[in-house]
């Protein structure tokens, strides 16, 4: 008996030995490298499973660090998809997403972003490339990272560095999708942490529309090899066509050739853009002469009206001839004046009405003398021909010593009521 148990002890001593010199593949979780998991901090692909220390090296994914990787323990990483369902999906993805399958590289540009002039951003603004980078700054060393198992302290160590990194510094993105009128784009100025935010949400859309595309793909060819397999004659279309949306267009308020009023003076409107909304505007001096072109919107600018000139009220023109200002056209900023001494409507631009007066040629007017009509409008010295309906006399008058009976009725309220 003695013989057999030393017997027996011997092989069981070496079997013992085997088992600790091998990894214990029942207890313990296999994981290879590019295994996409789950993690207390996130999702991440492993990098390598050390099998001996229970430790499982992986990297981040969307994290905004160009290295977040941690040492974790394989006790508290699960793989995705672990389910039953998640196992079937895991099937019919493609064959860059299956387990032991290498990570997808990124490119030059991506790793070194924010470093790289040239890469393209997608804005709130709009598309454009980078054109003023960050300066490259001193990264964490990755011996440090190595040395320490903890997973907490190597993630607050990342954490610290990637606030360090952003600082104060601005970069510098030409938005090519918008065109000023001399031909260039205009430069868009941002922190580090509002790029790495808008790239981050870019990056997000496009993984998800390719995981639902593949998955649609998918479910598509198993549907499509059934139906094949029970009848040759029935065939279910892989693709569907997404439907086409027509680009936004504004609608167009001020018309060519219309005087409006900026807050960098008047202009002239010569064009409109109906794919951004913006009037191409030539700025005017007080002569009358361009000396520079705006772009700007309908909010920023409204019609033009004759200095000091109210709708309703008499005007004296360019032409010599007083009448009524009776309306102006906003979209066009044409001034319409009735003259009542020949009873025509002139259509004028507001530099061709020069300023307001009391009356109007042929308009009935009251003085301390009684009521007569005007007659005449003298510019050189401000003052009225008028002529009293009594005596046939003439009174040459200014404009406080009389009143216009259509404004004393007004006043009033018509008639005197």
């Amino acid at each position: 008996l003695h013989d057999k148990r030393s017997k027996l002890s011997f092989w069981g001593g070496e079997s013992n030995k085997e088992k600790s010199d091998k990894p214990d593949l029942t207890k313990s979780k296999l994981f290879s490298s590019g295994d996409k998991v789950s993690t207390p901090y996130g999702q991440a692909v492993v990098v390598e499973h050390r099998h001996k220390s229970k430790i499982v090296v992986v990297d981040f994914i969307g994290w905004t660090s160009n290295l977040a990787r941690a040492y974790i323990q394989e006790s508290v990483i699960k793989r995705e998809g672990s389910s039953f369902l998640g196992s079937i999906l895991r099937s019919f993805s493609s064959a860059g997403d299956k387990p032991g399958s290498p990570v997808k590289k990124t490119s030059s540009a991506e790793k070194q972003f924010p470093h790289v002039t040239g890469t393209k951003m997608y804005t709130p603004f709009g598309e454009g490339i980078v054109t003023r980078p960050i300066p490259v700054m001193n990264r964490v060393s990755s011996s440090n990272s190595l040395a320490s198992l903890n997973s907490l302290t190597s993630l607050t160590s990342i954490q610290k560095s990637k606030q360090e990194s952003s600082g104060t510094n601005t970069m510098a993105i030409s938005i090519t999708s918008w065109t000023m009128g001399n031909g260039r784009h205009p430069t868009l100025f941002c922190t580090v942490d509002s790029a790495k935010e808008w790239k981050i949400k870019k990056n997000l859309k496009v993984a998800s529309h390719t995981r639902e595309n593949s998955l649609l793909s998918a479910l598509g060819s198993l549907v499509s090899g059934t139906v094949e397999s029970l009848s040759k004659k029935i065939r279910v279309p892989r693709e569907i066509e997404a439907p086409k949306i027509e680009a936004v267009k504004y609608e167009r308020y001020y018309k060519d050739g219309a005087a409006v009023t900026t807050a960098y003076g008047d202009g002239t409107v010569r064009s409109f853009r109906e794919s951004d909304g913006f009037y191409t505007v030539s700025l005017l001096t007080k002569s009358g002469k361009a000396f520079a072109t705006a772009h700007l919107q309908e909010d920023s600018m409204s019609y033009r009206l004759a200095k000091g000139c109210v709708e309703g009220y008499p005007v004296l023109t360019k032409f010599g001839l007083s009448g009524v200002l009776q309306s102006v056209n906003p979209t066009t900023g044409v001034h319409n004046v009735f003259v009542p001494s020949c009873g025509a409507i002139c259509y004028l631009q507001p530099d061709q009405v020069i300023r307001p007066i009391k009356a109007a040629v042929s308009e009935d007017v009251s003085t301390q003398y009684g009521e007569g009509k005007v007659m005449k409008y003298r510019l050189q010295d401000d003052a009225y021909e008028i002529r009293l309906t009594w005596g046939n006399a003439m009174l040459y008058a200014k404009a406080a010593t009389f009143d216009r009976i259509d404004d004393r009725m007004e006043d009033k309220g018509g008639f005197g009521m």
